[in-house]
């Protein structure tokens, strides 16, 4: 049976790091312990992640619920201490999403470690966060709104959002087309532009949470309105 690769989505907040991953085969002879390689399986839990020496929890199986995936690791370490030098650890990783609330990291301890998706089955890990409370807007067909309180107080910030695994436009404006700058494109540092009457409005800049995105000669940047002045 063929197995598929993972699947890996990134957040602006939460970039996944993973490493590279090395596999050791040995064969000793003489007084030395041969070898040995531990498998363990990984699946999806309410509240973490499940990990067990058996693809699924069985009657009488002392499987863990882990916080996270950091824990996963620790626990693959300690395995693996358990065994003569030179052996393995591969971790099965069921099908299903699981959530990263930071990056997930191998180090040079965790050669001999492979992580491989169980057969026929796509996990997925995810460093973004999942929306909800979304409502239709009355009067709006298809369009839908709800409120992030993280947000409307600085401490979440995201440029991209995706709905049913498809890459979806967030509130802009103009809905259609672009806004000019009014000059040469901007040299200053911090950037400072000049704009045509009436396209920006001052309480975007009390808001916080404006962004501009410049598409220049040969780069863009993405900025936060820090500051506007009318003359």
């Amino acid at each position: 049976m063929r197995q598929e690769p993972f699947r890996l989505h990134r957040s602006s907040a939460n970039a996944l790091r993973l490493g590279a991953t090395f596999l050791v085969v040995a064969c000793l002879g003489g007084s030395y312990a041969r070898a040995a390689e531990a498998i363990l399986f990984a699946m999806p839990a309410t509240n973490g992640v499940w990990l067990g020496k058996s693809p699924a929890p069985a009657p009488g199986e002392a499987g863990k619920i882990l916080t996270n995936w950091s824990a996963v690791l620790a626990e693959a370490r300690a395995a693996r201490g358990q065994l003569p030098p030179n052996s393995t650890v591969t971790i099965q990783v069921r099908g299903g999403r699981y959530a990263l609330t930071e990056p997930l990291q191998l180090y040079p301890e965790d050669s001999g470690l492979s992580l491989v998706a169980y057969p026929n089955e796509v996990p997925v890990f995810s460093g973004g966060r999942r929306i909800t409370g979304w409502r239709a807007m009355p009067g709006k067909p298809g369009w839908w709104e709800t409120e992030i309180p993280a947000v409307r107080q600085g401490k979440f910030n995201f440029r991209s959002l995706f709905v049913n695994g498809l890459r979806a436009q967030r509130a802009r404006t103009p809905n259609e087309g672009f806004l000019r700058i009014d000059g040469d494109s901007p040299q200053q540092h911090p950037a400072a532009l000049h704009f045509h009457p009436g396209d920006i409005q001052p309480q975007w800049a009390a808001a916080g949470d404006v962004e501009v995105v410049a598409l220049l000669a040969w780069s863009d940047f993405r900025m936060f309105i820090r500051g506007i002045d009318e003359t």
